[in-house]
């Protein structure tokens, strides 16, 4: 189930407010969307892979820092490093097609990358320091 909790809509606010003090109206709307549309896409891939190794998916949203998806843990260290690393994949596979939106695309790409590139990250919240930490468990 999607969820939007009241900080996703200050999160798709904030994304719309700093690109409409730079871009026309339209393009504003159309690229706050796309980026939301990237959070949303990342979430899932985690989501598509967690129902693949049969995780119990509860829960997928929009929160005040970004998207997040609450799930069961499976016991396989490797289901659970490929559901980590699932949603970073998926924004990778999303910087192509996305360059081909017109007049927005290339931002929407970059912004992609630019997930793709934070999520790796080994910081505790992100899904590279949770892989990271997975890691250093199993050694």
């Amino acid at each position: 189930m999607l969820k939007i909790r009241v900080g996703g809509w200050v999160f798709l606010a904030a994304c719309f407010l700093s690109i409409y003090r730079v871009y026309p109206l339209a393009k504003s709307a159309g690229l706050a969307g796309f980026f939301v549309l990237s959070m949303i896409l990342h979430e899932s891939g985690h989501a598509l892979a967690a129902r693949y190794y049969h995780a119990r998916v509860h829960e997928v949203g929009l929160c005040i820092w970004g998207g997040y998806i609450r799930y069961e843990k499976p016991a396989d260290s490797l289901y659970q490093a490929v559901i980590l690393s699932s949603g970073m994949m998926m924004n990778l596979l999303c910087v192509v097609p996305f360059w081909f939106i017109p007049t927005i695309g290339p931002l929407v790409s970059v912004w992609n990358l630019i997930l793709f590139v934070s999520s790796v990250l080994p910081l505790p919240w992100f899904d590279g320091g949770k892989l990271l930490k997975l890691c250093m468990r199993q050694a």
